[in-house]
């Protein structure tokens, strides 16, 4: 933080955030994260509350602008997120894993006017929150296919990877976060929607691509290779196009 000319540190604790952003804001590459609609956070701050408002600024630089009296610019150097000791997979290996998926995705979709880039929202939460969700995410379904979701053995803590196409729920994809990085993550994918053109016949489209099967990304990837999880997706989405 900038004070008075001199830059000094000062902690708060995160309390919430704003998503009043319409758009996510892409990166260099187009990959679109729905957190990238922050626009603000807010803190318990001891100089100010319980909920004080940082508004995300673009000045050059990423900075929050925060009101002591005045405006200040204050630049974040660190978080720190208390977690279940046994959850061993980070957020980074899934962001990397899904944007490789959607880079891989995005070379089929052209194929499919009128269908825009999907959003994807990747969080941790538990297999109680992510069931008691489901009448309301998965409303537009059947009560049998409801049903798969409300029974289905989940680990206790899991990253939920929701896929969206204008802010319309399309997949749900479920990672087991106490698993090992080297194991098949994915645990569970359900389908929120009825409609069987989009990115059902994207991800079948990609999955049976013959070039797919030589594909190996590099870097953070999911064991076994990237292909087995687009071809499961592919498989579940046949389940429901039929």
């Amino acid at each position: 933080m900038e004070k008075q000319g001199n830059v000094v540190g000062h902690a708060v604790t995160v309390t919430g955030y704003s998503l009043d952003r319409a758009n996510a804001v892409p990166d260099k590459n187009g990959f679109l994260l729905r957190a990238n609609r922050i626009d603000r956070v807010y803190a318990y701050d001891d100089q100010v509350g319980p909920f004080a408002r940082m508004i995300w600024q673009k000045s050059g630089r990423d900075v929050l602008e925060t009101f002591w009296g005045k405006t200040y610019a204050i630049t974040p150097e660190f978080l720190l997120f208390p977690l279940y000791h046994k959850i061993r997979i980070p957020f980074s290996l899934l962001e990397g894993a899904i944007f490789k998926l959607d880079t891989y995705l995005e070379t089929f979709r052209p194929k499919f006017p009128g269908v825009n880039r999907a959003e994807w929202d990747i969080f941790r939460t538990t297999a109680n929150e992510y069931k008691s969700s489901a009448r309301e995410d998965y409303k537009n379904l059947d009560a049998d296919t409801m049903l798969q979701a409300l029974v289905v053995d989940l680990p206790r803590f899991i990253w939920r990877v929701m896929l969206r196409v204008d802010d319309e729920l399309h997949f749900d994809f479920l990672f087991d976060a106490t698993g090992i990085a080297q194991h098949d993550l994915l645990v569970h994918m359900m389908s929120a929607t009825e409609k069987k053109e989009g990115y059902r016949m994207i991800l079948s489209l990609a999955a049976n691509n013959e070039t797919l099967r030589h594909v190996r990304p590099s870097g953070v990837e999911f064991q076994p290779p990237l292909v087995h999880h687009v071809q499961r997706l592919q498989h579940h989405a046949d389940l429901f196009i039929g």
